[in-house]
């Protein structure tokens, strides 16, 4: 860490404040819908990455991976043969009782089985030292697009060193909304 600021702590409060000023140029917002005014908040990013080995993001990776699999597994099923629902493996007041459980949607077979056109999960670290899902993100794509952002100003702020850019992840999102597009003659 030392690195990343080696002037001093003026350094660092000028990389905080780059990183505050961006997000409000970029117009980078968030909502707390509880929240009775519903207004809209800035982002907050802190540009210090929580820096990681390589190793243990590999293991991270496969495990949200697996996790979005199987998701999309439960959602072939859900909207397929609701073999879960006949052995009692999920109870059926779960989907039924969701308000996004779409009914006319039975029967369907999405392109490839793929139900989750998008997957994110809330991690957080546990007191031990293990990685938790706090929550899955399956329905907007606000996701990706706050983490190309935060990438965006991370790479600004720490220009001098080698943060990856998120291209792979920009091209995976495009290859796919135009695959989706194309599918439905568009």
């Amino acid at each position: 860490m030392d690195a990343l600021f080696e002037d001093d702590a003026r350094a660092a409060r000028r990389a905080t404040e780059f990183t505050r000023r961006m997000i409000i140029e970029n117009g980078v917002t968030y909502n707390v819908y509880a929240d009775a005014q519903g207004r809209d908040r800035p982002w907050i990013l802190d540009p210090l990455p929580y820096l990681m080995s390589a190793a243990e993001w590999q293991a991270i990776e496969a495990g949200v991976a697996q996790r979005a699999r199987l998701l999309n597994a439960v959602l072939v099923d859900l909207y397929g043969r609701q073999e879960l629902l006949a052995r009692g493996a999920l109870p059926p007041e779960i989907p039924y009782g969701h308000p996004n459980f779409l009914w006319p949607c039975h029967g369907v077979r999405p392109a490839g089985d793929r139900w989750l056109s998008i997957y994110a999960a809330d991690l957080a670290r546990s007191f031990d030292g293990r990685w938790w899902v706090l929550a899955d993100r399956t329905q907007a794509p606000s996701g990706p697009g706050y983490a190309l952002e935060n990438r965006q100003i991370v790479r600004r702020v720490l220009r001098a060193h080698a943060v990856p850019g998120c291209a792979p992840a920009r091209r995976v999102l495009r290859r796919h909304a135009r695959g989706a597009a194309a599918r439905r003659g568009r």
